[in-house]
């Protein structure tokens, strides 16, 4: 549980910094090459795989956010951590 608590924080530190300047290199750098994620935004609704859909949807956030992003609660089941961030900007 340490090594992805460990990963967690600093994947978390990533999305902060990529939320607050646009640059989201070093959070794609940490993605599986197979990523899977969903997404809820319009223009990427729906599940993605792999790295370079990730980079397409972070382009299109480098763009469009700018905000605060500070941590208000770790929830942890197993191995599996989570962050709860209250968000501050666009």
């Amino acid at each position: 549980m340490v090594d992805e608590a460990v990963a967690a924080r600093h994947a978390l530190q990533s999305w902060i910094a990529g939320a607050a300047d646009g640059d989201w290199s070093q959070l794609i750098g940490m993605l599986d090459p197979d990523v899977a994620f969903s997404v809820p935004v319009e223009g990427f609704h729906g599940d993605r795989r792999g790295r370079s859909e990730a980079s397409r949807f972070f382009a299109h956030l480098a763009e469009a956010v700018r905000a605060e992003l500070t941590p208000t609660s770790t929830l942890v089941q197993g191995d599996r951590v989570a962050f709860e961030v209250s968000v501050r900007g666009r």
